[in-house]
């Protein structure tokens, strides 16, 4: 027995032991029985792969029946994807009901496939690793998994961007574990496709994103009591998840890279580092080019880049010490604008709340004398971006900047109005209760700090206060 057998029996196991603790600790609901039986399957599953290194004199059969039986167990996990904090009233739609009973019939398909057709490939050893060449049915069969396989990335990463703060925090060692699970087992299925086979040491190191997931998966939905929860707003659509813009990519890439090796003659080596090469050149000309692309890089790298002159620490004490003992949310919103020139060095600053009693947003303090007397609507584009993104944006208004265009046009008024430069978030239960709109930072006026991580760390803690009040009224 050798040591891929090992692992790949251990993984599995692993994975069965965490799909049974699911199954009878996690509260019994629908989610929690689809989630042990996605972890179950996926357990049983290595058992076949090891099978298959294990008894090389069957193992072309074994490994088509385990490719086979890949198709349903990927299809667990996307309708796990589907179910998994989403209100059960919602139902699936028809589009998923459609696809799911399709996928259902065309693993049925692959089973019988695999079980009546006799192969007629035969596995070969190349310095010692077996390899599992691919024939056109099995190559069908791949296609499904790699498909099922994007959407359950794809889903699990809208429904992880639409929960609630304290479940979201809950739910990234699953997504984690899933995205590491789904991002080596399409690499791997790409490779497959694009070479005609599979080898041995592939399958075998498998064992690693199945352990990482039979642990994590567990945990996250133990912890956070997930399947109790739902999202706080509607999922966000799978074609504008991250997950599926990275397998698009990958695909694209993987076609380049074929149609230039064959064209030109070069090895796989030499062609994908031309692609790699040309992919950097053309990166970093649309950073220079892309006022969108620039923006989204400079807010994912700026809280690390600048970590140490925000000073979380004492930006934490000093608005702790200004708003901690604010018995009502109409003194705290006296606190915010002058807190937030004093820390930040913007001016003006202008607050803005939801209204009671109807659907928009006013005035409620301002450093400017008199206040600006505009309104927000909640339909319109500034409110929709910030409760959409729940981070700061600057309003710069270069002429290619299209992203913010809706809101230079439809919300001019409120910020020509209010000096604004800027605009950052405030929620209370988890919805966007306010916004600051801010003007531009003086020179020598307070510490300079970069200003959209500044504004959001701000805001937190504003939000956090604007809870915690709430909190005391329903009591």
């Amino acid at each position: 027995m050798t040591l891929d057998v090992v692992l790949l029996i251990s993984g599995g196991i692993l994975a069965i032991l965490g799909g049974g603790i699911l199954l009878f600790l996690s509260p019994g609901r629908y989610p929690s029985f689809l989630a042990a039986v996605a972890l179950i399957s996926l357990g049983l599953l290595q058992f076949g792969w090891a099978r298959s290194i294990y008894d090389i004199s069957g193992g072309q059969t074994w490994f088509e029946l385990s490719l086979a039986f890949a198709l349903p167990v990927s299809l667990s996990w996307v309708l796990l994807s589907r179910t998994l904090c989403l209100p059960p009233e919602s139902g699936l739609p028809l589009v998923w009901q459609i696809y799911i009973v399709g996928q259902a019939l065309c693993a049925v398909a692959a089973m019988l496939f695999v079980g009546l057709t006799p192969t007629w490939v035969s596995i070969s050893v190349v310095k010692g690793i077996f390899v599992f060449p691919l024939r056109l049915g099995t190559f069908v069969i791949m296609g499904g998994v790699l498909l099922n396989l994007v959407l359950t990335a794809a889903s699990f990463e809208a429904t992880y961007l639409s929960l609630a703060s304290k479940p979201h925090r809950a739910f990234r060692p699953a997504l984690l574990g899933i995205l590491i699970a789904t991002a080596y087992f399409g690499f791997v299925g790409i490779v497959g496709l694009s070479a005609g086979q599979i080898s041995s040491a592939d399958i075998g190191l498998g064992w690693i994103p199945v352990s990482i997931l039979a642990l994590a998966l567990p945990f996250s939905i133990l912890q956070g009591r997930l399947v109790e929860v739902h999202v706080r707003r509607e999922a966000r659509p799978l074609i504008r998840t991250t997950s599926i813009a990275i397998s698009v990519g990958i695909l694209a890439a993987m076609i380049a890279l074929l149609w230039m090796t064959h064209a030109t003659g070069w090895s796989v080596a030499r062609g994908l580092w031309v692609l790699l090469a040309s992919g950097a050149a053309l990166g970093i000309a649309a950073l220079a080019i892309s006022n969108r692309i620039n923006r989204r890089v400079q807010r994912l790298i700026d809280p690390y880049l600048y970590r140490r002159r925000i000073g979380h620490r004492e930006i934490s004490e000093r608005i702790a010490g200004a708003v901690g003992q604010t018995v009502t949310a109409a003194e705290l919103c006296q606190i915010i604008p002058a807190n937030v020139r004093e820390l930040v060095g913007t001016n003006p600053v202008t607050l803005f709340l939801v209204d009671a009693h109807e659907p928009r947003f006013t005035v409620v303090a301002s450093t400017m004398d008199p206040s600006p007397k505009v309104v927000v609507l909640t339909s319109e584009p500034l409110a929709t971006e910030l409760s959409r993104t729940r981070r700061a944006i600057q309003f710069r208004g270069r002429p290619d900047d299209l992203e913010y265009i809706p809101i230079y046009v439809e919300n001019a008024a409120q910020i020509m109005a209010c000096g604004a430069m800027c605009a950052a978030p405030i929620t209370c239960a988890e919805e966007l209760y306010g916004f600051l709109l801010c003007g531009g930072q003086e020179t020598g006026s307070a510490p300079e700090r970069p200003l959209l991580p500044t504004l959001d760390l701000l805001c937190r803690h504003y939000s956090a206060r604007f809870d915690a009040l709430a909190a005391v009224e329903r009591h």
